[in-house]
């Protein structure tokens, strides 16, 4: 059965800048925050009796002049081994036509991709940097310089470029696969890994916002005075910005991610940035106002 494009592409215009996300899967996820769940459950809402949310997942596209640049090209084809491992461990998600279906869409060649950002190396973000064709794992954009942060390889490599030990976890396969394609961009001379806020292009920059991971980063749009954020994983849950101390204490290192998002919460009100993030409902849009002295994410309609 076809899925019509506006069921899994949303597109908007900040500036001169066109940006399209691009959902690949939404499913139920486990609300896991470092309170109670007598704490979180009555500013969760959504939350089911199972103590599941849906959460979305994928990445986006972003046209600026002569720019062409993916930003999260998170899961792999439908329909590949890869995807199955996904499917297994995103048990009971639904799944799109996916990333490359949706660039597709847009007219998007992947020879034209000129950069690709990744905002941290997690499986669902980057497992779509790299492509099996005849048997052999390629880059899929074979002209772009990809982004990465240097404290994100360094969690998964050693110095000699060797995948370090890997915890057991439902994870563990599709982190397996993910670094496997890390490691192609990396030897076909593709990857530039990173420091300190980085211009990808003149409009385009990265910033660090470590917690989810030592190397995450933010993409900050500028075009023409208006201001987008693609803010990844800081945060998980919506609840996450009206309480920038709750986060899945498993998984982050909430120090650093709290100061993160004192920082860079602030901004977002002070600039108006439209704002979007890896795991919001899709299509994902909205901002971060101001209430009682603290902050929410507003999602438009």
């Amino acid at each position: 059965m076809s899925v019509a494009a506006s069921e899994y592409l949303s597109t908007r215009r900040v500036g001169d800048a066109e940006i399209t996300l691009i959902l690949e899967g939404v499913g139920p996820y486990p609300v896991d925050l470092n309170v109670p769940e007598s704490v979180w459950r009555p500013t969760v809402p959504e939350a089911n009796a199972d103590g599941n949310v849906e959460l979305c997942s994928g990445g986006a596209y972003i046209r600026l002049g002569d720019a062409s640049i993916v930003v999260d090209p998170g899961l792999d084809d439908p329909g590949t081994p890869t995807s199955r491992a996904t499917e297994t461990a995103f048990a009971g998600w639904s799944f799109t036509p996916g990333f490359q279906a949706g660039l597709n869409e847009l007219g998007v060649e992947n020879d034209a991709v000129t950069h690709v950002v990744i905002t941290h190396a997690h499986f669902d973000h980057c497992l779509g940097v790299a492509v099996e064709r005849d048997g052999v794992l390629v880059p899929r954009f074979p002209n772009a310089r990809y982004q990465l942060d240097r404290a994100d390889w360094d969690l998964h490599f050693t110095p000699d470029g060797e995948q370090r030990p890997l915890a057991a976890s439902q994870f563990a396969p599709v982190t397996t696969l993910m670094r496997d394609r890390l490691q192609v961009i990396m030897q076909a001379g593709l990857l530039d890994l990173v420091e300190g806020d980085i211009d990808v292009v003149l409009g385009v920059t990265t910033l660090p916002t470590p917690g989810e991971t030592p190397g995450h980063r933010a993409v900050r749009i500028e075009s023409d005075g208006a201001v987008c954020w693609h803010l990844g994983d800081i945060a998980h849950y919506a609840v996450e910005f009206e309480h920038p101390d709750w986060l899945t204490p498993t998984r982050r290192d909430a120090a650093a991610m709290l100061a993160s998002r004192q920082r860079i919460l602030p901004r977002l009100v002070a600039e108006d940035a439209l704002v979007t993030w890896s795991h919001a409902r899709f299509p994902g849009w909205g901002r971060i106002v101001t209430i009682d002295g603290g902050y929410r994410w507003q999602p438009f309609d």
